[in-house]
């Protein structure tokens, strides 16, 4: 025990106090890390610059013919496996409208009951690439042993070990992504997500669980203490939506939430303007959202404007006038470093600027005093219902009779407006003005339930 203390980078757990910041990412950063994906084309292509290496080290550590030869077998079991896996998707995907290697963003297909069956492997395959893991963990063990026993040279084990070591990491993902799929549901008996994942030519299988509550469960057992801070914790005025992502209880977990530090209601102004941002009125609000961005700006100082849908920003910024879009920048324009960089450079001359962005520019932005002193939001931040965690979040929840959306939705969205709001005011001389472009935070029960949990900002007259 002494010496795995000193060789620890980390006390355990059980000795250490964790402070986590920004602690309203925990439990999605958690459900994405507990994640399992496999990529079944990437694997055969370092499958082919792995066997050679296979082979060539089983002949330096001497292994007898039968086990090479075994060896051999199971990892060509694994290579047909994944070619299998691959010639699946490809049936999958061509009853859809997803085009492989012809995407630029991330496309995700939730599977059907048939699709992941088709893609689950048997109990005998998966006990066979669990003895492969096996088998390369001990060659590892063995040529590393040789290797300090001066009886295997250093250089040629770790080019050899190199090659193998990025197939056996492919492989171990791709035992846990067939394990993942072979479960219906985690240890509390939520379902699980499985999809498939387009990027590019990648095509990848993920499985993952819809909760962070089962994940966090042994860490928050453990730890002897965790701190978890944020100024957006609480959704609706209540930390309920975050300790049941996250796994915790109110009983087992004390909750404090500080008042602002700033003079809120007397340096910052909050409207609403516009129609309401319902799908069935799209263009029109994209209109009114650049005639906003037309009235609301600040004349001589920065205004940044957060959107949903960078569909809608680029929308908002072709309705602008020549002069507003040789003054306006869009996220996707240039780096955020270079984007900021520009954007002070003509506020500090005297000039204004106007910056827009979707969830990026919502959290983590500082610019105070004159470089933000108007804040649009162009509609209440509703994430997109098509994830696949939603979706399967979404069906569990109903399968119970509970509502997602009251649930889940609206509070997540609150925490983003919350936090897009909190642009505005950075330092104590800062002032300024938000105006939301979006009627349902007043004429909707869920919308005004957001105003009346957002902070306590002055009120200014709707529009």
């Amino acid at each position: 025990m002494a010496m795995e203390r000193e060789t620890r980078i980390l006390p355990a757990p059980n000795e250490t106090i964790y402070v986590i910041d920004e602690g309203h990412h925990f439990p999605e950063k958690a459900i994405d890390a507990f994640a399992q994906s496999t990529d079944p084309k990437r694997l055969i292509r370092i499958a082919r610059k792995a066997r050679g290496p296979l082979s060539q080290l089983m002949a330096l550590l001497k292994k007898a013919e039968t086990t090479h030869q075994v060896i051999l077998e199971r990892f060509d079991v694994a290579v047909n496996e994944a070619a299998r896996q691959e010639q699946v998707i490809l049936q999958i995907l061509s009853g859809t409208k997803a085009d492989p290697g012809k995407r630029e963003r991330v496309v995700s297909l939730l599977l059907s009951d048939d699709q992941v069956t088709a893609l689950s492997a048997e109990a005998s395959l998966l006990k066979t690439l669990s003895a492969l893991l096996q088998d390369l963990k001990e060659l590892k063990a063995d040529a590393d042993k040789k290797v300090r026993e001066g009886e295997l040279p250093s250089p040629q084990a770790a080019t050899l070990n190199m090659r193998i070591g990025a197939f056996n990491e492919r492989l171990e993902a791709m035992a846990k992504a067939l394990e993942g799929l072979s479960r219906r549901c985690d240890i509390s008996g939520a379902p699980l997500a499985k999809w498939i994942e387009i990027e590019g030519v990648s095509q990848r299988i993920r499985v993952s669980e819809i909760s962070a509550a089962t994940s966090l469960k042994p860490f928050f057992q453990q730890a002897s203490s965790v701190i978890i801070t944020s100024a957006t914790l609480r959704a609706m005025g209540s930390f309920e939506a975050f300790l049941e992502h996250a796994g915790l209880t109110a009983a087992s977990t004390r909750t404090l939430a500080l008042p602002s530090p700033f003079d809120l209601p007397n340096v910052a102004t909050l409207r609403v303007v516009g129609g309401p941002a319902s799908s069935d009125r799209t263009a029109e609000h994209t209109r009114e959202v650049a005639e906003t961005v037309m009235s609301h700006h600040a004349t001589s100082a920065g205004t940044v404007v957060l959107f949903a849908s960078h569909r809608q920003m680029r929308g908002v910024f072709d309705l602008l006038s020549p002069a507003l879009r040789a003054i306006t920048q869009c996220q996707e324009d240039a780096s955020r470093e270079e984007l900021l960089k520009r954007h002070a450079e003509r506020v500090h001359a005297g000039q204004p600027a106007i910056l827009m962005g979707v969830q990026g520019l919502s959290e983590g932005l500082d610019l105070p005093g004159a470089l933000c002193q108007v804040v649009i939001v162009a509609k209440i931040p509703f994430a997109p219902p098509d994830g696949p965690i939603e979706q399967t979040r979404e069906r569990w929840l109903a399968s119970m009779g509970r509502n997602y959306f009251q649930e889940v939705a609206v509070p997540a969205a609150h925490l983003k407006l919350t936090q897009g709001c909190g642009r505005l005011i950075r330092s104590e001389d800062d002032t300024g003005e938000i105006v939301i472009v979006d009627r349902r935070l007043t004429e909707t029960r869920y919308g005004k339930s957001m105003m009346q949990a957002l902070p306590p900002y002055g009120r200014g007259k709707a529009a």
